[in-house]
């Protein structure tokens, strides 16, 4: 089955400076659920979701926002084979499992075969109320998919829990660095959620970003060495982003950006927060412009350059890109956007942000998350290892999230879309050509040809008995040829420049 539709190139203005090029395609024929703020782990071809939301944007009202019957409540596995999904309802867990795990903006990271899931606000059947849960989840991953898949009831098995205030977070994020935890940001939130009266909720931002280790035993588990640093106005976030990120002299770590609110107004921070297990610092020379909300986030690493890139995919963000005017435009209703993002934290310490104009055709992908390739080499904190990337490489997905229907004031909505994210390595020169080798990049009904600049290429396309099916003289481009239209079988492109000629051989399938 071909379920590829859509493929979008980065423009111009971000090829000038990066040293890879992006293609996003949306899965196509889905019919999984719509999903936004959940807690994910993979494991195989399998994608383990816990709690989230299946609504869209919370309403500002007491009586409507975050509605007992808009929490996901089941574990959701998604086969990323056949893109099939299996759940579970989580009422066959204990009360405070089956509560906790159904919130929403929990904190969570996977490291190995557990998945840790922290806090998270929603609905308590004890005092009929809403809050920010003080619980601490373990969840043994291949375990608990294989349990769903099977269709049993067991899930509880693969589920351990220990209770504690400090536990007690909704909207920070959750990051691993060797045996140390580290819970940046967040905030404990209880009762209505509302902008009318803060009478009905209490509020408490940690600001703070903490580091803490655990026991682990068949005993149970053990919240031990807990560190918080402290900092009222630059560690005053939620709702966050968060990756793993790697320091100038090549030690890993994790970096924060974004997040809400200011105090001074309803406008989202910029400037990046580094965190290692024993420092963190933060870097108020540099203003980050899009994505400040929770989105799908990834960052790579060049260890030949020195050179690290953080991808923000879309979300909610202080700017906005107009494709007519090519310009960046402030909106403080801090809209839903379409574009992606690159922060590039050149070896030299200084940082840039590049824009990649509607990356996306729709606005959305807000609380998000990116879905690494397992087969894509990484660092123990998750980033990429940019310089052993030679070929077009799928990078990843991104599921799920906050779709609107325009930037401000649209209809919102949990969206179910999958986006492969592909990454094409080479250099480009100020104009966005490509000036490294030839790609040819095939995915379902689509046929890329990416040329070199200022090259005159003859690309033509033929069958096995040598007829030509197609033909064109083309100078630097980059070269949409649809399979759609072909019958089965195999096909030789081949590509004649003054430089010599290259062949490829094209499997069409149906």
């Amino acid at each position: 089955m071909h379920r590829l539709l859509w493929l979008l190139l980065l423009p111009a203005t971000a090829q000038a400076q990066l040293p890879f090029q992006l293609l996003v395609t949306p899965v196509t024929g889905l019919t999984l659920p719509g999903l936004h703020s959940y807690a994910k782990a993979q494991h195989d071809h399998y994608w383990l979701l816990t709690g989230g939301r299946t609504d869209g944007l919370h309403s500002m009202f007491p009586n409507s926002a975050f509605p007992f019957e808009e929490q996901n409540h089941h574990f959701v596995v998604i086969d990323t084979q056949t893109w099939t999904y299996y759940s579970s309802p989580l009422h066959h867990l204990p009360e405070v499992q089956r509560f906790s795990l159904a919130t929403t903006n929990q904190q969570f990271v996977q490291d190995g075969n557990k998945l840790y899931v922290v806090g998270g606000y929603g609905f308590d059947s004890v005092g009929n109320v809403k809050k920010t849960f003080p619980v601490l989840n373990v969840i043994t991953v291949d375990s608990l998919i294989a349990e769903v898949v099977s269709g049993g009831t067991n899930t509880a098995a693969y589920v351990r829990h220990v209770t504690d205030t400090f536990f007690a977070v909704t909207g920070g994020r959750l990051e691993k660095l060797d045996s140390v935890f580290l819970l940046i940001g967040g905030q404990y939130f209880a009762g209505q959620y509302t902008k009318l009266s803060s009478e009905l909720f209490t509020q408490r931002y940690t600001n703070a970003v903490c580091r803490f280790q655990l026991d682990e035993n068949e005993n149970g588990i053990t919240l031990k060495n807990v560190f918080c640093t402290t900092d009222s106005v630059l560690l005053h976030r939620r709702d966050l982003n968060s990756c793993g990120w790697m320091t100038d002299d090549g030690q890993q770590a994790v970096a924060a950006y974004g997040g809400v609110f200011r105090y001074d107004a309803d406008l989202p921070y910029q400037w990046p927060i580094y965190v290692r297990t024993d420092s963190l610092w933060v870097d108020t020379a540099f203003e980050q412009q899009f994505s400040q909300y929770t989105c799908p986030v990834f960052c790579l690493y060049d260890s030949l350059t020195g050179n690290r890139y953080t991808v923000f995919l879309a979300g909610i963000s202080l700017y906005d890109y107009d494709e007519l005017s090519e310009s960046k435009l402030l909106d403080t209703f801090v809209p839903f956007i379409n574009d992606g993002s690159v922060l590039i934290h050149h070896a030299d310490g200084s940082t840039e942000e590049l824009v990649i104009g509607g990356l996306f055709p729709e606005r959305g992908l807000a609380n998000a998350e990116f879905f690494a390739n397992p087969q894509v080499s990484r660092f123990a904190n998750g980033v990429i290892r940019l310089h052993e990337l030679n070929e077009p490489t799928l990078l990843g997905y991104a599921f799920g999230g906050i779709n609107a229907t325009a930037g401000n004031f649209g209809f919102t909505y949990a969206s179910n879309t999958v986006w492969r994210i592909w990454l094409i390595p080479g250099s480009y020169s100020a104009a966005g050509g490509l000036t490294g080798p030839t790609h040819v990049f095939v995915a379902g009904d689509e046929l890329w040809v990416i040329l070199p600049p200022n090259q005159q290429t003859l690309v033509a396309l033929y069958d096995l008995h040598g007829r030509r099916i197609m033909q064109r003289m083309a100078i630097g481009e980059r070269l949409n040829l649809g399979l759609k239209s072909l019958p089965s079988g195999i096909y030789v492109l081949r590509l004649e420049g003054s430089g010599g000629s290259q062949a490829y051989r094209i499997a069409r399938m149906h």
